[in-house]
């Protein structure tokens, strides 16, 4: 099935050649019209229309035309809505479509000074933004660099706030293309981002800030892939480190309390997103930069002083090394418990913050008796405060939670004591009247989540003890009342958060919820028939996987109730739009298959043929397919002789997979997705064989192996030709699955086996697990070795 934008294209194309040459020039003659507002709104039509057309040779003569207005003696207008439009194409359309040196020299052109016309210089810098990707080679040429970058910064010197905004979000955007040439015109660059950041404009200020968080994003990424001593980083941040804190420092103290949203523009914001990211570069080099300032501002009376003190630490708090952090936070921890008792709601909720980003970055803090104590005394005070205020303590106890995480298998942790208390405040929490605002109701759940998993096992018996409690709110969930979409919204919230708490502590106690699991069941049951006719798919997946927890929880127990869920399940399957929803199916459908193992042979006909339905379909997410190839293996496994029913067109299904893993495409996404579906292949052939072979029928698979063993050959020769490909994860993922197959293969007492497996490509993947540094595919190495050897000498 073709895209909604191919058809639209495709129908595009489809009109009669004259009738299209006709509109397009009607379109290009009116750029030229006095009428602003029609200029405006053609330029981006005429931009979409070349973004079809000039990729198939179509409308050569546009760009020329565009050039021709802009360079001409042509009224300012024309200049401005021909930049635009050219700045659309830019923006959507291949590298290799466009001429891009003639195009960079017109649009460099009107952004210089010169040209006196604010409107032409803007509209300038914005068809420069969109063509900055596709002129790297420009930007390796250092001539033109200079000639680009000098023209750019003298631009941004101008003093007009709507081109200073625009020449700095280019320069943004360049320290994100092209941050190895930027060291050269650092000095200017600084100079005029100093400027920008004290010069009082929100916008520009904004821009100026941006461009150094940006060049902490790609001097961080450097720095996780290499080290300091490599030639790409550069050391921008260092070296600008002692003069650009303090400016970023005075911003923090603009914050409008009165005006504080954090999705507006806004300098103070921007300033601390910008230090937290510094602080992972610069890390322990920052602390005596702003520590004065913390000091100095966090014991005075001024609340907004201690507020702005408050967040600045916080913003440091995931950069230095944790022996200089740790003295700090143990000094401050008594300060902001005291800050709670404020009455300012703004101080409160950054308290509230800095003390979760504590416990989640820091977690040796909370591991202690006495403190872990003291912080849930203090922050679960807080539940019944301002909506803000309590977010933000939820948060903190998620994060103290899961600092218990190593304990999870453990008899006990400190944090059990705890348990229901905590649980029962986050309730109260998640009922709250204003429970909608801020994500507040979610944040709730979230920690009571948190609790369930990261309990240690005595917390199990607690879990049990709440579970009634939880499955009457679950119960009261339909007799709220619903009078709009509001009260809907809020209904199917809680039916989902609750669906998801029950499930957690399903899959902590495993079978002693079998007392539970008939109502647990009913309410689930219940939960599809109400959302039958509508859109739900979050509530349809929170459903999902709270019943894959009670399936596996009481498993061929279970069997009475499919029957009520399978039509739900089976509607499910077809929202082909609906990726995760589809996961959590077919996640469920193994689980069922796994518990119920032959007596799921009855269900199989029309499963699978919904199974083969979405695989086949191109709505689908392609990255859901592996887990639906790999899901034929589990259901072979379970029914064993049954799935001959299915085996051929399973094995025409496994041929084409593998078959279409086999493209070569320079794209990351595209190969991380051929690689899983290459092992999902194994996966599949993996449970066909041992199925099959548990009820001595093996041989029934042997038809289909040769081309397994075929796909095996091409995968070895594959890796023959590149062996320095360094992504020995995902190779050995697949030896791993090779060896699997080979294997249970080898084991198939039939004598055309010898002669399947007596193939180089089967001693050589053999052969890779040779004194492998993995101790678990060296045994599978030597479990493979001696069935193949036991065969080859049958």
């Amino acid at each position: 099935m073709q895209s909604e934008r191919v058809r639209k294209e495709n129908a595009w194309l489809e009109i009669e050649a004259g009738m299209r040459v006709e509109m397009k020039n009607r379109l290009v003659r009116t750029l030229g019209s006095p009428q602003m507002p029609a200029a405006e709104a053609v330029a981006p039509v005429i931009a979409r229309i070349a973004q079809i057309e000039l990729p198939k040779q179509q409308w050569p003569e546009l760009i020329n035309g565009l050039l021709q207005n802009i360079s001409g003696q042509n009224e300012p207008s024309l200049k401005v809505y021909s930049l635009k439009t050219l700045g659309y194409i830019c923006e959507d359309i291949q590298t290799e479509t466009l001429q891009s040196d003639v195009i960079l020299t017109a649009i460099v052109q009107g952004m210089k000074k010169e040209t006196q016309n604010v409107d032409i210089i803007v509209a300038a810098c914005d068809a420069f933004y969109n063509c900055l990707k596709f002129i790297e080679k420009n930007f390796e040429n250092e001539n033109e660099r200079k000639v680009i970058m000098s023209t750019l910064l003298d631009t941004a010197s101008i003093n007009h706030v709507k081109i200073q905004t625009t020449s700095l979000m280019c320069l943004v955007e360049i320290a994100h293309l092209y941050y190895e040439h930027l060291d050269p015109f650092m000095e200017n660059i600084f100079l005029l981002t100093m400027q920008g950041i004290k010069g009082g404009n929100p916008e520009v200020a904004c821009q100026a800030i941006e461009f150094w968080s940006t060049i902490c994003d790609e001097e961080y990424e450097i720095l996780a892939e290499e080290d300091e001593t490599s030639d790409r980083y550069l050391k921008l941040i260092e070296k600008a480190l002692k003069h650009l804190i303090p400016p970023l420092l005075e911003c923090y103290k603009q914050r409008d309390y009165d005006d504080d949203d954090d999705d507006s523009l806004n300098v103070p914001i921007a300033a601390s997103r910008c230090v937290s990211s510094i602080a992972t570069i610069a890390r322990d080099a920052i602390v005596d930069l702003v520590l004065p300032d913390i000091q100095a501002c966090i014991k005075q009376d001024d609340w907004k002083q201690r507020d702005s003190a408050t967040l600045l630490f916080a913003d440091i708090l995931d950069g230095p090394s944790e022996r200089v952090m740790l003295p700090l936070i143990l000094d401050i921890i008594p300060i902001l418990f005291s800050q709670l008792n404020h009455e300012s709601v703004h101080l409160k909720d950054t308290t509230c913050w800095t003390l979760a980003k504590i416990c989640l970055l820091f977690p040796e803090i909370v591991q202690d008796a006495e403190r872990l104590k003291l912080f849930l005394q203090v922050i679960h005070g807080h539940l019944q405060d301002a909506p803000e205020v309590a977010n933000h303590c939820c948060f903190a106890i998620h994060n103290i939670a899961e600092a218990f995480h190593a304990d999870t298998n453990e008899e006990t942790s400190l944090l059990t004591q705890y348990y229901l208390f905590l649980i029962e405040r986050l309730l109260a929490c998640a009922y709250r009247m204003d429970g909608n605002e801020i994500g507040l109701r979610a944040s709730s759940f979230e920690a009571i989540a948190a609790i369930i998993q990261f309990g240690a096992k005595d917390t199990h018996e607690s879990g049990l003890k709440i579970l009634p409690h939880l499955i009457d709110k679950l119960n009261e969930t339909f007799s709220m009342q619903v009078l709009n979409n509001d009260d809907k919204e809020i209904q199917i919230e809680f039916q989902g958060y609750l669906c998801t708490i029950l499930s957690h502590i399903t899959g902590k106690v495993g079978h002693q919820i079998l007392p539970f699991s008939e109502k647990m069941l009913e309410l689930y049951l219940n939960i599809f028939k109400f959302h039958a006719n509508g859109d739900r798919a979050s509530i349809h997946e929170d459903v999902l996987m709270a019943l894959g927890s009670v399936v596996c929880a009481i498993e061929e127990k279970f069997q009475p109730y499919l029957p009520h869920f399978l039509p739900y399940i089976q509607r499910a399957m077809t929202c082909t739009q609906e990726s995760s929803l589809i996961k959590n199916c077919v996640g469920l459908i193994t689980d069922l298959a796994g518990v119920l193992r032959k007596d799921f042979a009855q269900y199989c006909p029309d499963i699978i043929q919904l199974l083969l339905t979405n695989l086949k379909g191109e709505e689908l997410d392609r990255n859901v397919k592996p887990l639906i190839i790999s899901c034929f293996g589990d259901i072979a496994n379970a029914i064993g002789s049954h799935f001959n029913n299915y085996l051929m067109i399973t094995s025409q299904v496994l041929c084409a997979a593998a078959s279409s893993s086999r493209q070569d495409i320079d794209d990351e996404a595209y190969q991380e997705f051929l690689e899983a579906l290459r092992v999902s292949v194994f996966d599949a052939y993996t449970g066909i064989i041992q199925g099959l072979r548990q009820d001595g029928a093996g041989e029934l698979f042997l038809p289909h192996a040769q081309y397994m063993i075929d796909f095996i050959d091409f995968l070895v020769d594959e890796r023959a030709k590149f062996p320095d490909y360094d992504d020995n994860a995902r190779w050995e993922s697949l030896l791993n699955g090779m060896i699997g197959v080979i294997g249970d293969l080898a084991e198939v007492e039939n004598a055309n086996v010898k002669v399947l497996l007596d193939r180089p490509c089967v001693l050589r993947v053999l052969r890779e697990t040779q004194g492998h540094e993995s101790e678990k595919l060296r045994k599978l190495g030597e479990w493979g070795n001696r069935v193949v050897s036991q065969a080859l000498s049958r």
